[in-house]
């Protein structure tokens, strides 16, 4: 763990949980992670399953817009030799 990191961890962990801060971790000047508070982190995972909700509900229109069919589980399976 970096000696900076390990000397400030206690200051940067109470940052999160006493002000809902995000700290940025920094490796080499670059940045490499955050720390957060987890109602953060469940907003992030919310707004990632609309996303992929929203993507998915495109595709299924498209779909049926063209007439396409849905490879089945098996066939994909076979194709990359996993059956």
């Amino acid at each position: 763990m970096n000696t900076v990191l390990q000397e400030n961890i206690d200051e940067a962990l109470e940052r999160v949980i006493s002000c809902g801060e995000r700290v940025v971790l920094h490796e080499n000047g670059k940045e490499v992670a955050v720390m957060m508070p987890v109602a953060d982190l469940a907003l992030l995972e919310e707004i990632e399953d609309l996303l992929d909700n929203d993507a998915a509900d495109k595709a299924l229109a498209e779909m049926e817009a063209t007439g396409e069919q849905p490879i089945p589980i098996e066939v994909i399976k076979k194709r990359l030799g996993m059956a």
